[in-house]
């Protein structure tokens, strides 16, 4: 398993059920993506060089966390 997992939604692929985080986001482009990750410390890593402007969702373990804003990211990133 790869540290990161970049879901291609657009051509159908679904997530992969073995990584317990799952983000769903939009960058300033407007594209909405979704990225999986195998820890919160490769999910921070991943996002450093990408401007996230929408969070649709954050899952850990299938359960939804709140996560309204960069702030609450960088918290569970940071945890």
């Amino acid at each position: 398993m790869k540290p990161i997992n970049e879901v291609d939604i657009k051509n159908g692929e679904e997530a992969d059920p073995r990584y317990p985080i799952t983000l769903l986001w939009a960058n300033e482009h407007g594209d909405h993506l979704v990225v999986q990750a195998a820890f919160p410390v490769d999910l921070k890593n991943y996002l450093e060089d990408k401007t996230v402007t929408e969070i649709g969702a954050l899952f850990f373990l299938g359960r939804e966390i709140p996560c309204e804003d960069m702030r609450h990211l960088e918290m569970f990133c940071n945890d």
